[in-house]
């Protein structure tokens, strides 16, 4: 059983976590265990830090709407993203919109998959030069 003053306590660490991170984006990497694995703490957090996202529980990285507000804020926290949400086409769309580059940490199979492509490339033109190589010649995909 949690204690009502346990709660306050992450509660005010939290908040005292989200204001370092206007100054600081590696401010969650000196937060608690129980900030980091606080869902509402690091939604916040990864709308203002890109690096935020590395710092938080594994849960939390294979929460589908953490990681999408991650991404939209920086593309490169795809990498820290768990395996199955590399994988998925809304959250590496919106990380390669952001940063064409971060399409090495795509799931393979989403690389491979030529209408994935043909949308990733519509979102962001600089995405074609990360994809697989046989779709860079491909000059429907051009287009």
């Amino acid at each position: 059983h949690v204690k009502a003053s346990e709660v306050e306590a992450v509660y005010h660490e939290g908040r005292a976590v989200l204001e370092a991170l206007k100054h600081n984006p590696h401010a969650m990497d000196f937060a608690s265990r129980e900030v980091r694995c606080n869902r509402q703490v690091a939604i916040s957090a990864v709308c203002m830090s890109g690096q935020a996202f590395s710092a938080i529980s594994e849960k939390l990285k294979a929460d589908k709407t953490v990681a999408l507000a991650a991404v939209r804020f920086s593309g490169y926290a795809l990498k820290h993203a768990a395996p199955q949400l590399r994988a998925d086409r809304e959250i590496a769309l919106e990380a390669i919109t952001n940063h064409p580059a971060v399409a090495k940490e795509v799931a393979p199979e989403l690389l491979c998959d030529e209408e994935f492509v043909i949308a990733a490339v519509r979102r962001n033109g600089d995405a074609l030069q990360h994809m697989a190589a046989h779709f860079c010649e491909n000059i429907g995909i051009v287009r």
